[in-house]
């Protein structure tokens, strides 16, 4: 309509206005003739309308929330979903391969024992030793293969040239772990760092969805 009235010309612009105003003249008077009676009913029935469209307008907006809540939450899950999937297939193939995959058994022997400083970083720019932790490592065959592995040393007491029983994954023998040394499953050990990245990922999608919607709302402009 508003683009109708902007093609007219300045004689049928005013012509169109002559029109509204003695429509509006005339239902001007016949609202005067009407009866005190007549006159309550419509403005009743307008007060119903008036009512009518703000409900509608209150209830819309309720909905637009509910679909925004809806749709945070898919996109959450889908995060989260493509989180695991990037620790299980990439970040953390090996621990969950070990886990999770068919392995064999076989004797190892240790070559090399030691300690390693967790060394953490203080407030004021300071370092400080944390934590040490023992590791070890060990050498084993696989199908006539020799394979060198580490791992953490869990407050056992072992020395050089020591025999341990350790698992490795049959399809990749060159990942093992040492028989008895995990106590924590793959999913329960991963699970805040998944939390916190899909997070993240999440508010990535959503920056991304809200840069495509600003492009569409302005092509379409």
């Amino acid at each position: 309509m508003g683009d109708n009235i902007s093609k007219m010309s300045r004689s049928e612009r005013l012509r169109l206005q002559a029109f509204k105003n003695v429509q509006e003249k005339e239902n001007k008077d016949r609202f005067s003739k009407l009866t005190e009676t007549q006159k309550a009913k419509i403005q009743a029935f307008k007060n119903v309308q008036e009512r009518k469209k703000t409900y509608l307008k209150s209830n819309s907006g309720r909905s637009k929330s509910k679909r925004s809540n809806y749709e945070y939450i898919v996109i959450y899950l889908i995060s989260f979903l493509v989180t695991w999937l990037l620790f299980i297939f990439y970040l953390e193939k090996e621990e969950f391969d070990i886990e999770y995959k068919e392995k064999g058994t076989t004797q190892a022997t240790v070559f090399n024992l030691d300690t390693e400083e967790i060394v953490e970083e203080l407030y004021d720019g300071r370092k400080a030793v944390s934590n040490i932790v023992g590791y070890l490592e060990y050498s084993y065959t696989v199908n006539g293969k020799e394979y060198k592995y580490g791992s953490s040393l869990d407050g056992k007491r072992l020395h050089k040239g020591d025999n341990i029983k350790i698992e490795y994954v049959k399809d990749n023998p060159n990942n093992s772990r040492m028989l008895g040394s995990y106590t924590i499953s793959f999913f329960r050990k991963n699970l805040v760092p998944v939390v916190a990245v899909s997070f993240l990922v999440m508010f990535g999608i959503i920056y991304l969805l809200s840069i495509f919607k600003s492009k569409g709302y302005n092509s379409e402009n």
